[in-house]
């Protein structure tokens, strides 16, 4: 394959000692060789500059105070200088064949502003579990994400392989739940100055509300195939046992994500009304042992969109419930 168009592939660390290797590595072994990889240590206090170490060579490392997965992908974004931006994670492992494979689907497909695939997952204990997006998004767990959000089919011919590309505009989906894989996307750098920057004031949940930016520039391509491999663990930002205010961020995201796309939203206000109660529903749950008092205003808020439900009243359960008895039916469940 022609390998003129320059790759850079921005790789996110905070305390990634443990697996920072793997994620580089992965890149290093790609089947496309235009790369440049671009390692943002955001503050970590663990060993990951001493891992880092002997890339120094052939990945650019670029060290910051911890500011989040916000201002870590901004910072790569400034020192990128491809024609293309990928996304990867440093708990992720990326097939041999990744990069190769997108860049040839945005070069065949100019009208896409964007591509992502569906990827493969796997655990500390060795298991592994194919075709994960469904698993992982809770918006493709009742519907066929291929069908139901992209209307448009390509066959294209990678490598001597067909590949199905569904592709469409899917913003009005997108303002409604993230079902776009971040550490699968790769989109064009020329947008970059279209669409801003992530925002830095809320630790997660960002890449959803930066997604919806690109969506208003034009057609998502979906990949019909596993291109990484995402590690599952209960430490990873993504984990709400470990990050239990998420729940908040992705409500503040979801506040942002309505003020920027008011048509969007305004269209389906039944769905917004659903979609919102569902957020508050999470937040009251995971504030239940944080603050007692703020999960019962989010319990109550989200009665606005909903009638009483067997999750509220489980909710108000674990609100009047005191501490010690939750603690004590958890060891027992556990």
């Amino acid at each position: 394959m022609n390998d003129c168009k320059k790759v850079s592939v921005l790789i996110p660390a905070y305390n990634a000692a443990s697996y920072i290797a793997s994620a580089i590595e992965s890149v290093l072994a790609q089947d496309y060789k235009n790369i440049e990889i671009i390692v943002i240590n955001d503050g970590s206090t663990d060993a990951t500059a001493q891992i880092l170490a002997p890339y120094l060579d052939r990945v650019t490392v670029v060290n910051k105070k911890q500011g989040g997965i916000g201002s870590a992908r901004n910072l790569g974004h400034q020192h990128a200088t491809g024609n293309y931006i990928a996304w990867l994670d440093a708990d992720d492992i990326a097939y041999k064949h990744r990069i190769s494979i997108q860049v040839a689907v945005l070069e065949a497909l100019p009208s896409l502003v964007l591509a992502c695939s569906d990827f493969s997952a796997f655990n500390q204990h060795g298991e592994r579990f194919p075709f994960y997006s469904s698993n992982y998004y809770s918006q493709l767990k009742d519907t066929d994400c291929k069908h139901a959000f992209f209307n448009q089919l390509d066959d294209l011919t990678i490598n001597n392989k067909t590949f199905r590309i569904y592709s469409d505009n899917i913003l009005s989906e997108l303002v409604f739940g993230n079902f776009i894989h971040p550490p699968t996307v790769m989109f064009r750098s020329e947008l970059l100055p279209l669409v801003g920057t992530l925002n830095e004031d809320i630790s997660s949940s960002v890449d959803w509300l930066y997604l919806t930016r690109l969506a208003k520039l034009g057609r998502f391509g979906y990949i019909d195939s596993e291109l990484i491999d995402y590690r599952i663990s209960d430490t990873q930002l993504s984990s709400v046992s470990s990050h239990p205010l998420k729940p908040l961020n992705v409500l503040r995201v979801y506040a942002e994500i309505v003020q920027q796309n008011e048509a969007a939203i305004t269209s389906n206000p039944k769905r917004h009304s659903l979609f919102l109660a569902e957020l508050q529903l999470s937040a009251a749950n995971s504030m239940v042992e944080v603050d007692k008092l703020m999960s019962f205003k989010f319990l109550l808020k989200s009665l606005r969109g909903w009638w009483v439900r067997f999750q509220q009243l489980k909710v108000l359960l674990k609100i009047i419930l005191p501490r010690w008895l939750l603690l004590a039916k958890r060891k027992v469940l556990d």
